[in-house]
């Protein structure tokens, strides 16, 4: 059961990380893409962005599939670290 929770908090980071992959790939008038950049931010802020925040991606997912089946409780999920670790992970690569 566990290897399925897994495959499945994998899947759910996967997608999250495409999610960003995929948001600077699109062609968007007045924000970052691979052609458009700003002063501060480009694209390969975006990709160094998807690479950090991935693993805590996964551990978000694992944390919600175990609320999900009753294994751990909302507050015991912890998001707000989590959040704030990805932030900080995020901000180091960038």
């Amino acid at each position: 059961m566990q290897s399925h929770a897994f495959d499945k908090a994998v899947h759910v980071a996967q997608c999250l990380e495409l999610a960003i992959l995929l948001e600077v790939s699109a062609d968007k008038p007045g924000n970052v893409n691979f052609v458009v950049g700003f002063e501060g931010t480009n694209h390969l802020h975006f990709l160094a962005s998807a690479v950090a925040a991935a693993p805590n991606f996964r551990l978000a997912a694992e944390r919600g599939i175990a609320v999900s089946k009753g294994e751990i409780g909302v507050e015991e999920a912890g998001v707000g670290k989590i959040i704030r670790d990805c932030v900080a992970e995020v901000s180091a690569w960038q």
